[in-house]
């Protein structure tokens, strides 16, 4: 029972995951930890396999769920391991792009802009056609915008997402707000003592 408890409480900062061991009637245990701590190790090793793990699991007979995937993709991300979250990402995408939950496609956005730029993010975005991920996903590319100071890109950006509906929240604004507001302090401070 004590190693059962350990196993709940693993991921303190993740959703909790319980753990059963079931027995396939062969030594392999078919268990979330087993499928991750696999994935890790490869993952880890720094080697790049022709085939993907995930592949080989299926083919093994193992069930990978998209809550299993996603907890891997934490961990991956804590360990600032962007490019094998990105290929999960985009494995999930393939394989169970109906299950994808709309914070998939913000997340594989982002990490669409951390591995690969700007250009690549905005590819991906033109290609995704469900109103729910492009409201994800336009977010993170907002975002990019701002970091680069690309005033006029995220002006025009944001102009689209209100075409299309889906700046109805206040996140897009307030990335907005971090886009203006310095030069907008700049200037009062300079009109308030330089009368």
């Amino acid at each position: 029972m004590n190693s059962l408890r350990e196993r709940e409480y693993k991921f303190k900062n993740d959703v909790f995951v319980r753990y059963y061991l079931v027995d396939l009637g062969s030594d392999k245990k078919a268990t979330p930890f087993n499928v991750k701590k696999r994935i890790l190790k490869v993952v880890s090793s720094g080697v790049n396999p022709k085939r993907s793990v995930l592949q080989n699991l299926l083919d093994e007979g193992r069930i990978v769920s998209l809550q299993e995937l996603r907890v891997i993709i934490r961990q991956l991300l804590k360990r600032r391991r962007f490019g094998p979250a990105l290929e999960i990402l985009k494995w999930m995408e393939t394989q169970h792009s109906s299950q994808m939950s709309p914070y998939d496609y913000a997340r594989r956005q982002e990490l669409i802009v951390k591995e690969h730029g700007r250009i690549e993010a905005e590819r991906y975005f033109e290609s995704l056609t469900s109103t729910v991920s492009l409201k994800e996903a336009s977010l993170p590319l907002l975002r990019c915008y701002v970091e680069e100071r690309s005033t006029e890109k995220a002006e025009a950006f944001m102009l689209k997402m209100n075409k299309l509906g889906l700046a109805l929240s206040p996140h897009p604004f307030n990335e907005m707000m971090k886009l203006i507001w310095p030069h907008l302090s700049a200037r009062k401070y300079h009109q308030s003592f330089c009368k």
